[in-house]
């Protein structure tokens, strides 16, 4: 078969970005597998971690392999809808490589929201989570928290383009958002310090990677769902340690 490297590349391409989007294992290996029967490969086998893929296909006795390294991850949905639909229309639709390739060039592109509709959505949900859990907070709180949390989410935008470790990464947005609501009690904006830390901090919480790697246990894919739980262990302890630090720091110089 002529085209079997294109076909391996786009399977490839198309589960990479299946998994930097926060895609359950099995998904990911099953849009791979798709998208090489629907061009005529038949002897296929799939081993997908969280951070690598490994793919061999073998035709007429010649075992062809490609391994794909995954380096980053944020949760985007749309682009996952989008890649597991068109996985499955190839046949359908009678895609070309070609074709193919130029449609899955277009859904590559797909962002999902603007980042000033993140920042509003996320902080406000942050800001009403906040309120929840603490019955004497107020529509200050709220406010306080929104603006800590926007702040936040554009830093978090920045950080990514440096790839800073996980633990470094989140451990440094959590003394910040601690910090600067200690500030807010300190200068008697707010009165109540816990309503501010426990809604900033939610924008840092591992929750799709702690969802995925119950999936992917449940699942049968034990080791991606360990990478994963460790993944989100780390980052929940950079969490801990950035908040706890800087409210030590906070109640010995006074701020609270």
């Amino acid at each position: 078969m002529k085209e079997i490297d294109q076909i391996l590349e786009l399977s490839l391409e198309a589960g990479r970005m299946m998994l930097e989007s926060n895609s359950e294992i099995y998904r990911a290996e099953e849009v791979i597998v798709n998208i090489c029967r629907a061009f005529g490969v038949k002897n296929i086998d799939v081993f997908t971690l969280a951070t690598c893929i490994y793919l061999s296909v073998n035709i007429e006795g010649h075992t062809y392999t490609r391994i794909r390294r995954i380096y980053q991850r944020e949760t985007n949905l749309a682009r996952i809808s989008k890649i597991n639909d068109l996985s499955r229309s190839i046949v359908k639709k009678n895609y070309t490589l070609e074709q193919f390739q130029e449609k899955l060039k277009d859904v590559e592109s797909c962002q999902g929201l603007p980042n000033w509709q993140r920042a509003v959505t996320i902080s406000a949900s942050c800001g009403v989570f906040g309120i929840m859990f603490m019955p004497k907070a107020n529509w200050i709180d709220f406010i306080v928290t929104f603006i800590i949390t926007c702040f936040t989410y554009y830093l978090m935008q920045f950080l990514k383009k440096y790839e800073m470790n996980a633990f470094i990464a989140n451990a440094l947005l959590a003394i910040l958002m601690t910090f600067l609501a200690s500030m807010c009690v300190s200068f008697g904006i707010v009165r109540d310090i816990d309503t501010i830390v426990i809604g900033t901090i939610m924008i840092l919480v591992p929750g799709v990677a702690v969802t995925n790697a119950v999936r992917d246990i449940i699942n049968g894919d034990i080791l991606s769902g360990t990478i994963r739980t460790v993944e989100a262990l780390i980052i929940a302890l950079g969490i801990a340690f950035g908040v706890g630090i800087t409210l030590f720091f906070s109640n010995l110089g006074g701020l609270l």
